[in-house]
């Protein structure tokens, strides 16, 4: 039903917008980390659609795009950015990331890392802004153990607007990271572990 609903939203905004896949430049899609179903099913999508017009596909990071979404609002004076996703259990998808006027740097590369009370070693002394749904785990963490956080800024609840998705994968097109259509591959930051029983 959810490949449904989405195949449904997107020939509903074309159609809105007067245009068809032909007339598309590329196709954006949402490249990880997230959900291992919607990921696949957001991809399979895009695909669909760029693969019969030849039309190039770009990924966006959901690491970069929550950055983006909160530097944008010009209110957290950080040096360095990092994005956290809840990855369940005591894992945190996280990634390193820094401002050079409105190029997006990375400092380290999103990953999958267990959260421990070394969380915050690699970027201890500078202005920080930690975020996203994984913040609240730290934010749990250290204060169970009685320390103080390792962040200048906690801001929990970041959800970027469905225009700012848009604007970084036009970004992305015109500095050259699209990619053929065939060729796009999800980045879930870790492997992927069924709780399916095997079927006797």
């Amino acid at each position: 039903k959810q490949a449904e609903a989405l195949a449904g939203m997107v020939h509903s905004c074309l159609h809105e917008a007067g245009v068809s896949v032909a007339d598309l430049l590329f196709v954006g899609c949402h490249q990880g980390p997230g959900s291992y179903t919607g990921l696949r099913i957001g991809a399979s999508l895009a695909q669909g659609l760029a693969l019969p017009w030849a039309k190039p596909l770009v990924g966006v990071s959901t690491l970069e795009a929550m950055v983006w979404s909160l530097w944008t609002t010009g209110l957290y004076d950080s040096e360095w950015w990092v994005p956290t996703l809840d990855a369940r259990r005591q894992e945190v998808y996280t990634g390193v990331y820094a401002m050079d006027g409105d190029q997006l740097v990375v400092v380290q590369k999103g990953e999958a890392r267990i959260l421990d009370l070394d969380f915050g070693a690699l970027w201890e002394g500078r202005r920080v802004c930690l975020l996203g749904d994984g913040a609240a785990k730290c934010r749990t963490l250290y204060e169970e153990a009685g320390m103080p956080l390792p962040c200048t800024y906690l801001v929990e609840a970041i959800s970027p607007k469905a225009s700012l998705w848009a604007g970084l994968a036009q970004r992305r097109f015109l500095e050259g990271r699209a990619c053929e259509a065939s060729l796009f591959k999800v980045d879930y930051h870790k492997a992927f572990y069924s709780t399916a029983r095997p079927k006797v």
